[in-house]
């Protein structure tokens, strides 16, 4: 089962070990909300919905980096903070009848640096 095993080189053991780790580490995340949402429910007094909501979410933004598309109406800010808010979510799934199942949004790339800025990034002139 594993003879490819002895056939790669070095470099692609590495590669596969790097890999691997990844996918545990992933997967670990995972097993980790399962352990979490019970925790989560008492200590913010969410409903099951709601703490549903939060492992559906995650799952779903987590291919775009946790973003939601502008102008999706995702939760009301209780507090805005410098790098966090917490956020009573608009949606209650519990009652859901049926879901609508949108194209994923991706940001747009950042602007690649100007000429002028990458070289004195660099400590030259031009």
């Amino acid at each position: 089962m594993f003879s490819w095993y002895r056939h790669i080189t070095p470099r692609e053991r590495k590669t596969f070990w790097a890999c691997f780790g990844g996918w545990s580490l992933d997967a670990l995340e995972v097993q980790m909300f399962g352990l979490a949402i019970p925790a989560l429910i008492a200590a913010f007094a969410l409903t099951k919905g709601d703490a549903g909501l939060i492992s559906g979410v995650t799952l779903v933004t987590s291919g775009t980096g946790g973003i939601f598309a502008p102008g999706v109406l995702v939760a009301r800010v209780a507090q805005a903070g410098s790098d966090s808010a917490p956020a009573a979510p608009l949606a209650h799934p519990d009652t859901f009848d049926f879901a609508i199942v949108s194209a994923p949004f991706l940001p747009p790339p950042p602007p690649p640096p100007s000429v002028k800025s990458a070289t004195s990034a660099a400590g030259t002139t031009p």
